[in-house]
């Protein structure tokens, strides 16, 4: 009879420590799939009560990073967009600028053209004078 309560108040105090370990464990693997709500309710006021709520408060650490990481994200893609908005501006003003450059080079060739045509014309009219 006595080995039998020691069994059961065995097996009973196996379950009790057991129980809360198990608990951790599937929510710390919910934390490593990116679960930064999960929460385990402490049953004890012990060691394994302590654990808990240490886990608790990692939990509620990471989950606070978690958002402090993605408003830097999104607020970094914000300034990426601003980026390539800014370089496509640019863009089309270099391309602008290179086209009116084009322009004044044929007209300066052009230019360039007519003043020789006029001074042969002037050395003509010189001659035949």
């Amino acid at each position: 009879v006595v080995i039998l309560i020691a069994t059961a108040f065995s097996v009973f105090l196996a379950r009790a420590l057991v129980r809360p370990l198990l608990a951790l464990g599937a929510a710390a693997r919910r934390l490593e799939r990116g679960d930064f709500t999960v929460h385990v309710v402490p049953k004890s006021r012990d060691e394994l009560g302590d654990l808990t709520h240490s886990f608790n408060l990692a939990a509620k650490g990471l989950e606070e990073r978690d958002v402090k990481l993605k408003q830097a994200y999104e607020q970094l893609k914000a300034v990426d967009e601003d980026r390539k908005r800014g370089y496509e501006k640019l863009k089309a003003v270099d391309e602008d600028r290179r086209e009116a450059f084009e322009r004044l080079q044929s007209a300066h060739r052009q230019q360039g053209k007519e003043l020789r045509s006029l001074r042969r014309t002037s050395r003509q009219v010189q001659s035949d004078l």
